[in-house]
């Protein structure tokens, strides 16, 4: 199929100061992925779930603990025994060095570490799909904020040249007085006219700004960073993207997010029952002790222990508790299923109604695209009679803003259409 393709170059290109920096769509959203905020926060979420997801963190490991000490002294001290001897020591000491080891492993906790295990790797997945939601949205809104500056501009321009118009036909409109063939209310009515036409070219101009400050603020750049927009080219013969309903659960991030959300009740649940199962688990425990001491008939005790227990667990009254708890996971994850299935149908209905509208701003582009040809071959037409006399500067003017308004109509619904179609991207593409 042949490809449309509308240049911006020449009619932005003298919008802005030469001095200022030039912008593609995709270094804005370079701009954003590197310093939005709230996708940097994502990110770092999205680490801390990785490092949560362990063995270690889940409870399959062992726990180890070791502590020791060493403790010296110096006293004097008088022993007198029952045999009537005494012993005196000035100056004695004493010193002793201990130290402990500890392990203790769990050998079976009603299947609460394969649980545990379980809801840490499904968090890390829904820590990545927030991720990826955070980057296709941010993508979208930076696309939609660039292509919304540039039909200010485009609109910002067309406006100057209605500015023109009104200017040439209020001059004329004072020549025509002048030679009598128009009133005095003529006159004001032109000048009325051109006063509120360069009114709404202000406002169209303050516009354009406040449309650079929004992509200005999704970059996270100073909100009076001057752009010039760069696009050399944009096709309206776009590739209809894959809407079957495997593309659509396969490639939708907002759904993988509430699967994993799902899948994490259902974890939850089964920790939960896993409280109603005994604990079973091993403790080892080596002790060591090395003591000497000057005062009394003991000089020195060494001694070292080592103990291994097991130990069962299991708790068959708590007051309901966890009877309680079990049906309060169900119901969690009974609300996890409800999201999904609704969002899995929310989904589905964007998705309709933006393969709609995208397809109806196609059919605007190609009938605007005529009309715009039309009144491009009336403007020929305008200006080869105005060269013969048989067209004053007025009649051309109005050619003239006639083909640029129906030019900058064209570019409105080509931008819009490709809005519709980054959301349908934004929605139907996998990272």
């Amino acid at each position: 199929m042949k490809a449309f393709f509308v240049s911006l170059m020449g009619v932005l290109g003298c919008l802005h100061q030469l001095n200022a920096q030039e912008l593609t769509p995709e270094q804005a959203v370079e701009k954003a992925f590197k310093n939005h905020p709230d996708l940097q926060a994502a990110e770092k979420l999205k680490n801390i779930a990785a490092l949560n997801n362990s063995l270690g963190r889940a409870g399959a490991l062992p726990q180890v603990s070791f502590n020791s000490g060493w403790n010296t002294a110096t006293q004097n001290a008088n022993l007198t025994f029952n045999n009537g001897s005494e012993i005196s020591r000035k100056g004695a000491g004493s010193s002793s060095l201990n130290g402990n080891l500890q392990v203790n492993q769990v050998l079976f906790d009603g299947m609460g570490v394969q649980a545990r295990k379980k809801t840490l790797e499904w968090e890390e997945v829904a820590a990545g799909e927030v991720v990826s939601i955070r980057r296709k949205l941010l993508r979208e809104q930076v696309l939609n904020a660039y292509y919304n500056w540039v039909n200010e501009l485009q609109w910002l321009e067309q406006m100057k040249g209605m500015d023109f118009f009104f200017s040439v036909k209020t001059k004329q409109t004072e020549l025509l007085f002048q030679n009598g063939k128009a009133t005095e209310a003529d006159v004001l009515q032109a000048k009325a006219d051109e006063a509120l036409q360069n009114a709404q070219t202000l406002n169209r101009k303050s516009t354009s700004m406040e449309a650079l400050a929004s992509l200005n603020l999704l970059m996270f750049a100073p909100a009076d960073m001057q752009y010039r927009p760069s696009i050399k080219e944009i096709s309206v013969d776009l590739p209809m993207p894959d809407t079957s309903e495997t593309a659509l659960l396969n490639s939708s991030s907002e759904l993988r997010l509430r699967k994993a959300e799902w899948e994490t009740m259902k974890q939850n649940q089964r920790l939960a029952k896993s409280e109603m199962l005994p604990t079973l688990s091993m403790q080892l425990n080596s002790s060591y002790l090395n003591s000497r001491s000057d005062v009394g008939i003991l000089l020195r005790n060494q001694t070292t222990a080592t103990n291994i227990g097991i130990n069962l667990n299991y708790s068959s009254f708590n007051g309901g508790v966890i009877r309680k708890e079990i049906q309060i996971a169900e119901f969690r994850t009974a609300m996890a299923e409800i999201a999904y299935k609704k969002a899995e149908m929310e989904f589905k209905n964007v998705i309709y109604i933006l393969v709609k509208q995208w397809r109806n701003y196609q059919m605007q582009v190609e009938l605007q695209k005529k009309a715009s040809n039309q009144y491009k071959e009336v403007l020929q037409i305008s200006k080869e009679a105005f060269l013969l006399g048989k067209y004053n500067r007025v009649e051309l003017s109005q050619a003239q803003f006639q083909y640029e308004s129906a030019y900058a109509t064209l570019m409105s619904s080509q931008i819009k259409s490709l809005q519709y179609y980054h959301a349908l991207q934004r929605i139907l593409t996998a990272d």
